[in-house]
């Protein structure tokens, strides 16, 4: 019998004696019985003594209500309290943690659905199944407050007639009990942990072989789930398990320890792996074998890899064969030196034979037997390598040239080997020589012909000249109708011939590296809008829409050679132009920069014209050549116009190149380094001001059209509605929407410009509402005499015209004077510095354009990923962040700034997203953001969030 057996025992004696003993007091002076009762209760209060007496067991019994009436020395002892203070005086409730008791108490009523009046003691024994005995281990008190746990068992009391009478409660100490069951149990767990994250596959096996226990490499190497394997038969997993792998396991539960090397097992799912392994058996406690433990190493990779191994050393030795490479390996501390095969058969040694450091460099006549010396000092000493062009007379006496690359392998700083390769490059050294002789011919012969072509073009430039001239003071003078014809036949070839010379003139400059370009300052703006002017009499010829736009980020004056550009932009023009029957000819220019880099220059040129098949695309640029026969026939031209053209871009170290698609038209571009230039003096336009916060309305039928107006009204601070036609705007007007001008086309599909305006005038919003019209170059004059128009200007739009225009129109009285300088920047964002980061060209150009108009000039990131970089390399005071960018979004870029950025030098930074839930909001303030703008931003709400902002900073900086 266990002791805990034994004490339940003891305390239901204890029980039934004093049971016993209330009947005996109710019945004295009864009949015999009573004698016999007496009897039996001394003797149980014998043994009831006993049991108080026992140092052990502390004792405790109560009535119905928990009030003590029994405390034995053993409880005075354990609870720190006197009989004498508790008996008849304290409740049971005192010695017990109340938190335990509460919960004790709320559990029974949620098993009964009953409510517990009274000591818990009672309430657990009228539950008890049998009126057995209770056990439970609960916290109890003791007198100093201090806590111990305990073992408690309850024992009811009864009356005669089988009620509960009140209860005894036995206490045991189990203080050193449970730590010993909580060290047990913690080195239990060590040992789960040490087995399951053992840096090997393990297994545990019974008798039976079944899991006892798994490391979690034994899981992943055999690709297991990890639940429901214990107590699963090893077999039941792998059932694939060959005949030879139970024979080990039946020789292992024998007593016999097996192991092995590149066995094959088959796992679960049907494939194979190879392992190392070791199979051994365990022991129980009296030396019986328990079972088995499995050791395993997957080595599959192992062995593929030392597989590509091998054959990757072969392959080698063949493709050092095949390319005449041969390696080598000097190792300095052992001042050994070790070649390849092919190394050895490239100084005409067999391999094989020891080959000493100086024996190697025996090879080398003086001249080269310095360099490879002075490589082989740098090389040792501070560990640089070498790679070098040499010669060799090899062991036959045939020489031989050979490149020579050595590279220091280092440890703690210290160079310890040298490994390298030695190529046979002799034919690559007699073609270089001949290449070299026919580059030298060809560039004789190229320079001739250049200054031939030189000499020839300026000798027929003269009298053609002359020619033209005088064509053109003939077709001043009085001619009949068919002599105009002839002449105007006469001045028409002889500009094609003198256009074909000049390129021939410039052909022959550059080949003979002649062409020298200058440095001056000019305006990207009149050279762009200059060779507009020269082409756009063939294009509207040709009924083709003419557009241009420069970006605003483009300074007002460049440092260049305008000259050479002006005639790349005509080229192009030209081109595109020929090639280009019905749409469009458009030209844009805009900066480009990278950190670190000088910004560059890109301008494009896109047609909607026939297009170049993709095959055939690189026949443009080169010189005499176009895309076939076929198009000089047709079309016209030399061909030398795009090869002049890259060769000045090449000249101005820059590219230049082509996208196009058959039937689909073609885009040109062409990059050059933008100098750096002083933007302070840049003026500002006159009548700018009168734009600002204007409505305008644009009406053209022409989509680039329409985009270019609205970028250069937005850009100056109008608010812009653009529509695709002439009835759309009347419709719009008439819905009583007001505008303070209009610009409208003049040719479009179903109602023109002229009687667009005819009819606003008969509307009520359009009686006085200044129009612009946006006519062909040679209409300019029939459609400003109709009188209807504030301004008539010809397309392509120059920017400086179209405000003009706009301006007079908003105001008929204004007088236009010269530019003034830009208004002065508030003093407390005069040095501010701002970067935008935003990955949208628009968003970009209508972000800097608001800056700038405040004077301020930002930096463009295109990306969190970019503006990080910016902020590491140099301060801003202000950042504006766009959320959503490819490679690194604003809330990721915010988190980096504000944690590798110094302190000191953390921007002030500003959301300006098109995202305006308050969620949004919120991720950026938790980001680290400090404001936040939505999209579209107000000029006036911009500048009153930097003067804000840079306000705080100020403050900020004096506390």
């Amino acid at each position: 019998m266990s002791f805990d057996q034994l004490l339940a025992f003891s305390i239901g004696l204890a029980g039934c004696f004093l049971a016993l003993l209330v009947v005996w007091r109710r019945q004295v002076g009864a009949h015999a019985r009573t004698r016999d009762a007496l009897t039996d209760a001394r003797r149980h209060a014998g043994l009831s003594q006993a049991m108080l007496a026992n140092p052990g067991l502390a004792l405790i019994a109560a009535d119905n209500d928990g009030v003590i009436r029994l405390f034995n020395t053993a409880a005075e002892k354990l609870l720190g309290h006197r009989a004498s203070d508790v008996v008849h005086l304290v409740n049971t409730s005192t010695f017990y943690a109340p938190e335990e008791i509460r919960a004790e108490l709320e559990s029974l009523r949620r098993d009964t659905h009953e409510p517990f009046v009274g000591p818990p003691e009672v309430a657990l024994l009228r539950l008890a199944p049998g009126g057995l005995p209770c056990e439970r281990e609960w916290t109890l008190l003791r007198r100093d407050g201090s806590r111990l746990p305990a073992h408690i068992m309850l024992s009811a009391l009864r009356d005669p007639s089988g009620q509960l009478d009140g209860f005894v409660l036995a206490a045991r100490d189990i203080t050193s009990q449970r730590a010993a069951t909580q060290a047990a149990l913690a080195r239990k767990t060590q040992l789960e942990e040490f087995f399951r994250h053992a840096p090997a596959a393990i297994a545990l096996l019974d008798r039976d072989l079944r899991y006892l226990a798994l490391s979690q490499r034994w899981i992943t190497d055999y690709g297991l789930r990890e639940t429901g394997l214990i107590g699963r038969p090893h077999l039941d997993i792998f059932p694939a398990t060959p005949r030879h792998w139970r024979d080990t396991y039946r020789r292992c539960l024998a007593g016999s320890v097996e192991k092995g090397e590149d066995a094959t097992v088959v796992l679960a799912d049907g494939s194979e792996e190879t392992v190392r392994w070791e199979c051994r058996p365990w022991r129980e406690p009296d030396g019986s074998i328990g079972g088995i433990a499995i050791f395993s190493e997957v080595l599959t990779e192992q062995r593929r890899a030392e597989k590509k191994l091998l054959e990757s050393e072969a392959r080698l030795r063949a493709a050092q064969a095949l390319a005449h490479v041969g390696s080598w390996e000097l190792d300095l501390i052992k001042k050994t030196l070790t070649w390849s095969a092919e190394t050895y058969r490239l100084h005409d040694l067999p391999p094989g034979i020891p080959i000493t450091l100086e024996q190697a460099l025996s090879f080398y006549p003086p001249e080269h037997r310095r360099l490879i010396d002075a490589a082989l000092q740098h090389a040792t000493a501070h560990g640089n390598p070498w790679d070098l062009e040499v010669q060799i007379e090899t062991a036959s006496g045939r020489p031989l040239w050979a490149r020579s690359i050595g590279h220091p392998e280092l440890r703690d700083g210290q160079p310890v080997r040298i490994a390298g390769t030695f190529q046979d490059i002799s034919e690559r050294k007699a073609n270089e020589a001949a290449l070299t002789r026919a580059k030298d011919e060809a560039l004789g012969a190229a320079r001739a012909k250049a200054e031939f072509l030189a000499n020839m073009s300026h000798e027929i430039r003269t009298p053609l000249n002359a020619v033209i001239g005088m064509s053109g003071l003939l077709l001043g003078t009085p001619l009949d109708p068919e002599q105009r014809e002839y002449v105007g036949t006469v001045r028409t070839a002889s500009d094609n011939l003198l256009s074909l010379i000049t390129d021939i003139l410039d052909f022959s400059k550059i080949e003979s590296g002649k062409l020298d370009l200058e440095q001056q300052p000019f305006s990207l703006h009149e050279c762009i809008e200059s060779a507009l002017d020269l082409i756009a009499p063939r294009a509207v010829e040709k009924n083709l829409e003419l557009a241009c736009w420069i970006d605003r980020s483009i300074p007002a004056i460049l440092l260049g050679d305008v000259t050479r550009i002006r005639q790349i932009v005509v080229n192009l023009l030209t081109n595109a132009v020929k090639f280009t029957s019905a749409g469009e000819v458009f030209i844009s220019a805009t900066t480009l920069a990278k950190p670190g880099e000088q910004p560059r220059l890109r301008v494009t040129v896109r047609d909607t014209g026939i297009g170049i098949p993709a095959d055939r695309l690189d026949r443009l640029f080169q010189s005499f050549s176009q895309v076939d026969s076929s198009t000089t026939r047709v079309y016209g031209g030399t061909g030398l116009g795009l090869a002049i053209s890259r060769r000045i871009v090449e000249l101005m170290h820059g590219t230049i190149w082509v996208e196009s698609e058959a039937g689909r038209g073609s885009r040109f571009h062409f990059e050059i380094p933008l100098p750096p230039v002083d933007r302070t003096d840049e003026p500002v336009p006159a009548g700018l001001s009168r734009v600002y916060d204007k409505r305008l309305l644009v009406v053209d039928d022409h989509p680039t059209s329409r985009e270019i107006l609205k970028l250069h009204l937005e850009s100056w601070g109008g608010h812009v509605v653009t529509v695709p036609s002439a009835l759309a705007a009347l419709a719009l007007l008439r819905s009583g929407e007001e505008f303070d001008a209009v610009i409208a086309d003049h040719l479009m599909p179903g109602m023109d410009g002229i009687e667009f305006t005819r009819q606003l005038r008969t509307t009520a919003a359009g009686t006085e509402l200044p129009a612009v019209l946006l006519t062909a170059l040679g209409r300019k004059a029939a459609a400003a005499a109709d009188g209807l128009f504030a301004s008539v200007i010809a397309k392509p739009v120059k920017s400086s015209q179209l405000l003009y225009a706009v301006v007079r129109a908003l105001d008929p009285n204004l007088e236009i004077r010269p530019a003034v300088p830009a208004p002065t920047t508030p003093r407390t964002l005069a040095n501010a510095r701002v970067l935008v980061v935003e990955d949208n060209p628009v968003n970009q150009r209508v972000a800097r354009a608001l800056l700038e108009r405040m004077g301020l000039t930002p930096d463009i990131a295109a990306n969190g990923r970019e503006a990080l970089e910016s902020l590491l390399r140099q301060p801003y005071d202000f950042v504006f962040m766009d959320l959503h960018m490819p490679e690194m979004n604003g809330l990721d870029a915010t988190r980096e700034i504000r944690r590798l950025v110094a302190a000191e030098q953390q921007p002030v930074i500003i959301a300006l997203t098109a995202s305006t839930t308050t969620r949004d909001r919120e991720a950026c303030l938790a980001a680290g953001m400090d404001d936040f703008l939505p999209k579209p931003v107000r000029s006036d709400d911009l500048h009153g969030r930097l003067l804000l902002w840079q306000e705080k900073r100020t403050l900020r900086s004096l506390v």
